[in-house]
């Protein structure tokens, strides 16, 4: 018994040396819980959804790999890199972040997709790997879907926009909200758990928002998970101006930087009343797009006005969509353009009433200072002075028995009445107020004699003056007469936005013409002189 055991022992101990001359086999990370309380697998799943691990088994994660792991997100998080899974990386993980993977590849790719292949290139430029989604244009469109019950639309609108303006003040890029059907670049959702993009959002904590780099379809929307309670100017619930500033960075191009003070970085740092876009953030998004192109300035002495520039675009316009008159300022309408008139007739591109149409059909001014613009079928209303849309528009023309493409209105201050011009009908309005009631239908033709429709304009000004616009000729109209007033028609470019007088050129008789007047007399003549 004794040389049997003491054989065995040989044997065992011939067997453990012989292991030792192998390749020391790949290390398995023991399953255990971690000191918060968490999984020991949760921060496995975090490092393989914000792209540090591949998406393989944890039997198949070397030691090594791990470490480097952990050591890149510690990076991300601004925390030392020491590559070991401590109480400090677990209270990282478990922030509020956004959505977004750090890093980009094949397992995360599918579910925040790029653009065309094409338009894609590869660089490293500082903190981030950039991969260069960027839009092909200067104007980019969005759209609001819906509306979080956390907050009043307005401040949902005007947190979000303050966004887009933070950056389009380091770029050439403008932003424009659209309305009527029109698909727009960005689409903005508020959602929770599953909303159908292959990104589930996780309820309250964790994932506070995502959004997709520019492309077609899905690409530069952004969604915000519902599940978190968006606030504004306070420390308290999750900041939704700081939430889309970020998000936005996504929907341009950007990437997640590793500069902890970057806005881009991806971690919720809470409330900050003072936050700026850090230089980290605008080297980042000046690479895809350039600085902000630097404005025109203008010699005191011998330079042109300010406006000079602008004039010849505003006077090549033959015909204008729309024209409102606010407080001694003329805002005119075509297409996607628009530009404020001020009393001195300096014309400048303007952003007022942006959230707004994209095309505006009519408007005019309110007796409270409220501007109401109109497109194809719906209205909008601005607030008087800060002209941000009010709650809860758009609203159809329909609630009010309006018809639908309207060609112009325009407000009576004198019988606070409200006229709307279709074709050779016009609507009268009693004190608009938004409410459905019944309108009085009348023949323009018959009340306002000497106008020619369709009309492509009318305003009213704050001395009770009404004009009608067709084309580049308008006409001032008396409601004492009931008629145009005397010298009109006249240019409105000419009197409104100084452009300069177009010179009739002198008519010039041709050879063909002379020669006419010349036989003629011939003939004249040879009657006449047997006369004689």
């Amino acid at each position: 018994m004794v040389v049997y055991v003491s054989i065995l022992t040989w044997i065992c101990f011939l067997v453990s040396l012989i292991g030792r001359c192998y390749p020391r086999p790949t290390t398995v990370i023991p399953v255990s819980s971690s000191t918060s309380g968490r999984p020991y697998s949760f921060h496995l799943e975090w490092l393989t959804s914000y792209g540090y691990l591949p998406k393989i088994s944890k039997d198949l994660l070397s030691e090594e790999e791990h470490s480097m792991a952990l050591s890149k997100a510690q990076e991300f998080g601004g925390i030392s890199p020491t590559g070991q899974l401590d109480e400090e990386t677990m209270r990282l993980m478990e922030l509020p972040r956004c959505g977004v993977p750090d890093i980009r590849n094949r397992s995360n790719v599918e579910m925040f997709p790029t653009s065309d292949p094409g338009f894609q290139v590869t660089r490293r430029a500082g903190n981030r790997i950039e991969y260069f989604e960027v839009w092909a244009k200067t104007t980019i469109t969005y759209r609001y879907m819906n509306f979080s019950p956390d907050l009043k639309r307005s401040e949902i609108r005007d947190a979000v926009e303050t966004a887009f303006q933070y950056w389009s003040d380091v770029t050439p890029l403008t932003f424009r909200q659209v309305f009527d059907g029109r698909t727009p670049d960005i689409e903005i959702w508020f959602a929770t758990g599953d909303h159908g993009d292959g990104s589930v959002f996780d309820g309250k904590g964790g994932i506070l928002a995502h959004a997709f780099y520019p492309g077609p379809g899905i690409g530069g929307d952004m969604h915000f998970d519902d599940d978190e309670y968006f606030t504004v100017g306070s420390y308290f619930g999750t900041n939704l101006f700081f939430t889309a500033l970020h998000e936005l960075g996504h929907s341009l191009g950007l990437d997640h930087s590793s500069n902890s003070a970057a806005v881009m970085a991806p971690f919720y740092r809470g409330y900050n009343p003072n936050i700026q876009l850090h230089e980290d953030d605008i080297r980042a998004i000046q690479r895809l797009y350039g600085p902000k192109p630097p404005q025109p300035t203008t010699m005191q002495t011998t330079a042109p006005p300010p406006t000079t520039a602008f004039v010849p675009i505003v006077c090549s316009v033959k015909d204008f969509d729309a024209i409102v008159y606010k407080e001694g300022d003329l805002y005119l309408f075509k297409d996607q353009e628009r530009w404020k008139v001020s009393k001195n007739k300096t014309v400048v591109t303007t952003s007022d009433f942006s959230q707004g149409p994209s095309r505006v059909d009519a408007g005019f001014t309110r007796s409270d200072g409220t501007v109401v613009l109109i497109n194809a079928t719906h209205y909008w209303e601005y607030e008087p002075s800060s002209k941000l849309l009010k709650d809860n528009f758009p609203v159809s023309l329909r609630s009010l028995n309006l018809p639908d493409h309207i060609d112009a209105s325009l407000y009576v201050q004198r019988t606070n009445q409200t006229l709307f011009f279709q074709s050779d009908k016009f609507w009268v309005e009693e004190d608009f107020s938004g409410v459905n009631t019944t309108l009085d239908v009348f023949s323009a033709s018959d009340k306002f004699h000497g106008i020619l429709y369709p009309l492509h304009a009318a305003f009213s000004v704050s001395n009770g003056s009404i004009y009608f616009v067709r084309g580049n000729q308008y006409s001032r109209f008396s409601l004492h007469l009931g008629s145009i007033e005397e010298n009109y028609p006249r240019d409105f470019h000419v009197d409104w936005l100084g452009c300069p007088e177009e010179k009739k050129k002198p008519n010039k008789t041709s050879t063909l013409e002379i020669s006419a007047i010349l036989y003629s007399i011939f003939l004249l003549l040879s009657l006449l002189l047997p006369l004689l």
